[in-house]
């Protein structure tokens, strides 16, 4: 049985389409991305004016979708195939005269990348003797925002074309779709063929660390595992860095800077190898301190869930409810701990805690401020004007700690390459470590306060909330360590000269 992901690896990579095939692991655990109050099947078909309607399973043979076909004029999560390659139909309706198929997608705005993926659809449906005459596109409606109770209608979007990446119509579904079809006949005989034959030597490309790196990159390249902190391969926002790699160029000291347009962090990597494996930048250094240093020093983390369907008023679809945080604020020599653990639609409870924790001022700290905290505060200053002033203020005294790894103003070869606060952490103090806690890493916190959401066991709920609070304030004892750390560089010396 093949499925389209197989389709994907084969086009991509003939020797992950081959172990993938040879490797039948269980699959783990099914952990969505979205926290789903509320289906969004079900809310896309009342959008669709549906009411009754046969769903299928996993299993169904062709024959049951196809028995389902003629005596329902909707049919949900049906499934067909041809020639063992088996595909799943969001919604497929079929009347005497007209067959609609409704693909629906969790992208604001789904463009033509998803188009090949459709088309091997709608060849298996044509295959099963089932052609459409429509091919339609349902997405969440960006732009509406819910009352108090959800507009079906107005939360989903229902297009006959394409949207691009600036929301405006692109081209249409159903020709793109048949611009894109495929012999599949030939597809199927040349992945059986692949299947059978030897296993393929690795060949490296873009799609061995697309998104994230392939599970078998290491097996495929054990030349590039374990590699050292000073290798050329940790080389930040390089495409050349393999083939450097490859003429014999190993460690980042051996970069010859006048031969490349060096970034800034670039140029902080590989005067850290030529420098002992650190460099720091420290007039760049300390004019940032001197534009942030106050009393209290205050370190913000925020813990969120992301909502596909938005599940309470004010909200639109895809936004995030902020439900934890974590509050260190030092002042001297003492240092004072508060936090805030909500469950259910707790925006304004959380907003009001915020403003009575935070002192009236000084800087506030976070990492990756602009990208997080930033935005969620903005968030809950649109959601309850009569907060907004006094949140809004906050934001003006929000710090980034992130900005001096980004920008090249400090680097540790034990970075290899990336700067995110566990790895800082983790430099400073190797011996304080996440994986010490029972929530250990931002996606297990969310599913953890899902489940903590849900519990009606009142000891174990409370062994959770210790568990999410723990994760969330060893956040902000990190920002306070990586601040000192940072503070402590001023008075280490003069700044690095290539």
């Amino acid at each position: 049985m093949y499925h389209y992901q197989d389709i994907t690896r084969f086009k991509n990579c003939k020797r992950l389409f081959q172990l993938m095939r040879r490797t039948r692991e269980e699959r783990s655990g099914y952990f969505s991305y979205y926290n789903v109050i509320k289906s969004p099947e079900s809310s896309i078909l009342k959008k669709l004016g549906v009411v009754s309607y046969f769903k299928g399973s996993i299993g169904d043979s062709v024959q049951v979708s196809l028995d389902a076909l003629k005596e329902n004029e909707w049919i949900v999560q049906a499934r067909f195939e041809y020639r063992g390659l088996r595909i799943r139909i969001p919604i497929l309706h079929h009347t005497d005269s007209l067959t609609e198929v409704y693909f629906t997608s969790n992208a604001p705005y789904p463009g033509t990348e998803c188009a090949e993926t459709f088309s091997v659809s709608v060849e298996i449906l044509r295959q099963c003797g089932i052609v459409p005459d429509k091919v339609f596109l349902v997405f969440p409606n960006m732009q509406y925002v819910r009352e108090d109770e959800l507009d079906d209608d107005r939360m989903w979007i229902v297009s006959e074309n394409f949207i691009t990446p600036k929301g405006n119509i692109s081209k249409s579904v159903y020709e793109v779709i048949r611009e894109k079809q495929k012999n599949l006949d030939e597809i199927i005989d040349r992945m059986e063929k692949c299947e059978m034959e030897e296993l393929r030597e690795p060949v490296k490309n873009s799609y061995c660390t697309k998104r994230e790196q392939c599970r078998f990159y290491a097996d495929c390249f054990p030349e590039f595992k374990d590699l050292p902190d000073n290798s050329i391969m940790h080389l930040a926002s390089s495409s050349e860095k393999e083939k450097m790699f490859r003429n014999g160029i190993l460690y980042l000291k051996d970069i010859d800077l006048e031969k490349m347009d060096a970034s800034r962090v670039q140029y902080a990597q590989v005067m850290a190898d030529r420098c002992g494996g650190f460099y720091a930048d420290h007039a760049a250094l300390k004019h940032w301190f001197e534009g942030i240093s106050s009393d209290p020093a205050i370190f913000l983390d925020f813990e969120w869930d992301l909502y596909l369907i938005p599940p309470y008023p004010g909200m639109k679809p895809i936004h995030p409810v902020v439900n934890q945080y974590s509050i260190h604020i030092v002042n001297g020599d003492t240092i004072e701990h508060k936090e805030y653990l909500g469950e259910g639609d707790c925006r304004r409870e959380l907003a009001e805690a915020l403003l009575r924790d935070i002192p009236s001022y000084g800087k506030i700290y976070a990492f990756n401020a602009k990208g997080a905290e930033r935005i969620r505060i903005e968030e809950l200053a649109e959601y309850f004007p009569d907060l907004a002033e006094d949140l809004l203020d906050l934001n003006k005294r929000l710090v980034d700690l992130q900005v001096p790894f980004e920008s090249g103003v400090l680097y540790d070869v034990r970075m290899k390459g990336t700067y995110s606060l566990k790895t800082l952490t983790k430099m400073i103090d190797p011996y304080h470590s996440y994986s010490d806690l029972d929530v250990s890493e931002g996606l297990e916190a969310v599913e953890i306060h899902r489940l903590y959401e849900k519990c009606e066991d009142l000891e174990e709920k409370e062994r959770m909330a210790k568990d999410l609070k723990e994760y969330c304030s060893m956040d902000t004892e990190e920002l306070v360590k990586l601040y000192f750390w940072m503070e402590s560089l001023l008075d280490s010396g003069s700044e690095v000269k290539p």
